[in-house]
């Protein structure tokens, strides 16, 4: 696996945001993609093409706060 996520050849400050965004987003495009091919998915017009829209970034945002809330409750009880 390269770290030249953009594929222009070399590795660059453009390669960190893409990397950036990849992380941020993918539990939300990962939820997209599972959910695509159900009927839930059917119902809503999701398809694995809605990566990187505005419900993927909602879903992801969401799942990092929560992520984050049971790191900060994991840390809270260990003290």
């Amino acid at each position: 696996m390269s770290a030249d996520i953009t594929g222009d050849g070399a590795f660059t400050i453009s390669d960190v945001w893409a990397w950036a965004e990849f992380i941020g987003c993918w539990p939300g495009n990962t939820a997209l993609v599972l959910l695509s091919d159900t009927a839930v998915g059917r119902f809503f017009e999701l398809s694995p093409w809605d990566q990187y829209g505005t419900l993927a970034w909602v879903v992801s945002v969401a799942v990092w706060l929560v992520v984050l809330g049971f790191v900060a409750a994991a840390g809270n009880s260990n003290s």
